[in-house]
């Protein structure tokens, strides 16, 4: 099952109304890995950009290597 339940589990589950949601695919797991990192990334020049520790040479680094990582989602 696309699901990731066994057939009695996903019986179970529709019966009782609840929810059945399906597994991720293999490219959509990759596209959300993705996502994460760009996320830590975005979190890392917030962070510096809140301490006022970072130069704008390291701002526009870490904003080249976000650029980068939506450009692989391309």
């Amino acid at each position: 099952m696309q699901c990731g339940l066994s057939e009695a589990e996903y019986i179970r589950r529709v019966s009782t109304n609840k929810v059945v949601k399906p597994r991720l695919t293999e490219s959509e797991t990759k596209i959300y890995r993705h996502l994460i990192g760009i996320s830590n990334n975005l979190n890392q020049v917030v962070r510096y950009f809140n301490q006022g520790e970072s130069t704008f040479a390291e701002l526009l680094e870490l904003i080249e290597s976000i650029s980068r990582e939506l450009k692989k989602l391309s």
